[in-house]
């Protein structure tokens, strides 16, 4: 069974931004762990400014990194992306830089190895607004 994560955006306990974990192999009925991240809510005020998610990064110990794409309302009018490393809890801020993409919503932004089978690629798949 795949595992169940939940990413706590809002109103957590540690008031951080907390990546919630329960183990497919447990059937979701063990313990859930609960990991509290270098990121707060009060830097991301606005929940639809951009799209959480955990991604490898090919790192020996096999952990996920915690991404955040923010895609409205950024410094550089550039969308941006922050990781908080896996092998640190996600307490640990190791990238928070702008992209070259203008800031959009039509689509999705997902990351993915198109390059090469190890390759951590940053993508956007336009779903309204096409001119084709």
């Amino acid at each position: 069974m795949p595992d169940l994560v939940f990413i706590h955006t809002a109103d957590s306990y540690s008031g951080t931004v907390e990546v919630v974990w329960w183990l497919g192999a447990d059937l979701y009925q063990g313990k859930r762990r609960t990991y509290t991240s270098a990121f707060k809510p009060s830097d991301f005020p606005n929940k639809y400014q951009g799209v959480w998610l955990l991604y490898s990064f090919g790192g020996d110990d096999g952990t996920l990194g915690l991404v955040y794409i923010k895609t409205s309302n950024t410094p550089t009018s550039k969308i941006k992306l922050y990781v908080a490393s896996g092998s640190s809890s996600y307490s640990i801020l190791t990238f928070s830089e702008p992209t070259d993409f203008n800031l959009e919503n039509n689509g999705t932004w997902p990351l993915a190895p198109f390059s090469s089978k190890t390759a951590v690629d940053f993508a956007y798949i336009k779903e309204t607004g096409t001119w084709h």
